[in-house]
Parts: structure tokens; sequence; C-alpha cells
């Protein structure tokens, strides 16, 4: 692995004709040869292994693939490589990791076009593979603003506009919670698109752009036909109620469980909101800290996008589910909140353990 690492041919080729195991994984990470020649972007070793017979579609202990890990690096060359591979040896493109991602979501995530493209081409190629909380790569490129790969997607003749997440999200409901107005754009000249979708909380992209107060979002809706400028969402909000909300001046100093200040108003007045944006930003750091993955966390912030404390419970629990017990003990968990200054938090833990 140490010769795949450093992309040493020569001693890689001295290794396989010695009839070494090219699938053997390590005990760690359960990476093998190829996946370490992958993420160091070692390309003739990825090439050299690959027809040596290596296993392309040996999975990590995160379920991950070397394709998965050659597209988060945004590695164009070796994924090429990998999506060549034939014979006895052919890629399974739509390999699932832990979390039901294929190699095409990360691509739509990090808004890799090319990568995208040429996960496109590959005629086994599913467009419309959900993860496990049914996000396909169209709602992760709509999420992120990926205007490049949402027009790629949009190409294709598979491509499913209106599909919808767990939470009832199509891609337009994150475009406009996210005031991409080019993408919001992209997805309304497509036929069929409904504008007036609604989520498992009765919200339309109108509402949900409303909220954010994105006014040329809002404005854009407001010319489509069929649009209805008056739904109520299951609070009972309207548009016009969200739009007020968002511009309301907040009464509190700080943030709490009863008001979270809106975001205009924690960035122009910043010295008004200390522990707001300190227990966000400080929780998030506690993930990174317990291994949680990035995308992760932004789905975590996603789904609660105004509660801390769920955000905190959530990000926990995955922790929780996530790793092996001897990896979830009381002791790296405060020695995570130590690290990252959380002492409100670390008050929260038993006083014997302390």
């Amino acid at each position: 692995m140490v010769a795949c690492e450093q992309g040493n041919k020569e001693l890689i080729t001295l290794l396989t004709e010695s009839r070494a195991d090219l699938n053997i994984s390590d005990e760690d990470k359960k990476w093998t040869a190829l996946h370490y020649a992958v993420e160091k972007h070692k390309t003739d070793a990825v090439a050299f292994l690959v027809s040596s017979g290596a296993n392309v579609n040996k999975q990590d202990s995160w379920g991950e693939t070397p394709l998965h890990w050659a597209v988060r690096k945004n590695y164009e060359d070796v994924v090429k490589v990998l999506l060549n591979s034939k014979e006895n040896n052919n890629l399974q493109v739509n390999q699932r990791n832990r979390d039901g991602w294929t190699g095409l979501h990360f691509a739509c995530q990090y808004g890799s076009k090319d990568v995208v493209e040429l996960l496109l081409k590959h005629k086994d190629t599913d467009v419309k593979a959900v993860e496990n909380k049914d996000w396909t790569g169209l709602h992760l490129a709509c999420r992120y603003g990926s205007k490049d790969v949402v027009e790629l997607l949009l190409q294709h003749k598979d491509t499913d506009v209106n599909a919808v997440n767990e939470d009832g999200w199509t891609g337009l409901h994150f475009a406009c919670r996210h005031g991409s107005k080019d993408v919001v754009e992209l997805l309304l000249q497509q036929n069929g698109t409904d504008v007036n979708a609604v989520t498992k909380q009765g919200d339309t992209p109108l509402q949900l752009a409303s909220a954010q107060g994105s006014k040329e979002v809002v404005d854009f809706l407001l010319k489509q036909k069929g649009m209805d400028a008056n739904k109520v969402n299951l609070e009972g909000d309207t548009p016009l109620h969200l739009a007020v909300q968002k511009c309301m001046p907040c009464e509190e100093s700080e943030a709490s469980m009863e008001l979270q200040p809106c975001e205009d108003s924690s960035k122009t007045q910043p010295e008004r909101f200390p522990k707001y944006k300190t227990c966000i930003e400080s929780k998030r750091r506690v993930g990174r800290e317990l291994g949680i993955r990035q995308y992760e966390l932004d789905n975590i912030k996603e789904n609660n996008p105004l509660n801390v404390e769920e955000q905190g419970f959530q990000m926990l629990l995955r922790w929780q589910q996530g790793n092996d017990p001897e990896k979830r003990t009381l002791q790296i968990l405060k020695e995570a909140l130590e690290r990252t200054g959380c002492h409100d938090a670390l008050e929260c833990l038993s006083s014997e353990f302390n």
C-alpha cells in the first residue's frame, strides 16, 4: 500500500508479479492499494492496478469505492481510468456508500462540472439515484447553487425535475431557499416544473424565497404563470407573512430557544447576537472533531436552519450511530468539546464524569 501511495510503479509491478493480493485492505479504513493510489492522485499507479485486476468496486469502512474518492477529490483523470475499466473488472458506477451516496451525488455537491459530464456519459449512470434521505444529484446541485451542473443534469432525458426528498423538497425548493436565481430560472425553463410544489411542512418555493428575503427570486417567481401567492403552510403563514417576519427587528439581545435572530440582523449587528454565532459555529467544529463529514453537517443545518438545539441533537445522534462503540465514549466527546471551547455543553456532562 505504501508503494501505491508513492506511485512507485516498479515496486507495484514487482509485487503483482509476486502474486501479492491487490485487494487486501487495511484494518483501520478498510482501504485497498487502489484506494490509496486514488487518494494520492497517482494516476499511473491507478491505471496499472486496474489493468492488473484490482477490484474497482471494493468498499472501505464508509462503503466508499475508489470512484467515490476520485470524484470527491475532483480527479478527472482518475475518474476516466476507473470508468474505462473493462472485462471482468467492470465498474459499478452507481455503487452507494453507507449514506446511499453514489459518485454522481458527490460530483453534484461539489459542483464538479467536468466530472458530472464524464459520469453522465457512462451508459449505466443512474441520474435518478437517491441517497438514504431521497436526495438526487439534482437536489444537491440546486442546494449548492451549481448552475453548470444543474444545466447538465436537466439535459439528461431521465432527470426528474420534480423529484422530492424525504422532506418533500424539490430542486426548485432548494434553489429558492438559497437565493440561486440563475438555477431557479433554469429549472422553470423545463416543461412540467411545479412552481407550486409543497414540502411536508406545506411550503412552496415562493414561501422559502420569501422567508429568506431573496427579493430577486421572489420577483421572478411572482411572474410565473399559475403561481399561488397566497398559499398557507402548516404554520399558517403565507409568503407575505414570511417576508414580513424576515424583516421584523429582533427584540432580544441574544439567541434563545424562543427566538433565533434573523440572518440579516446577525450580519449587520453581530455584537447583538454573540451566543447565536458561537453556538452554531462551535457545534460544527465539534462535529468535525467527532469525525462527522462536512456534507452530513451541511444536511443537518439545512434540515434545521433555525433550531440550534435540534442541530446539536442530530449531530450527536449521527456520531452515535456512525461510529463503533470504542470511538463514541464520553471521554472522546469531552475532549472534542474542550478543543472547540464548548464550555456550556461541557457543563451538561455528568458531574461524576467531570
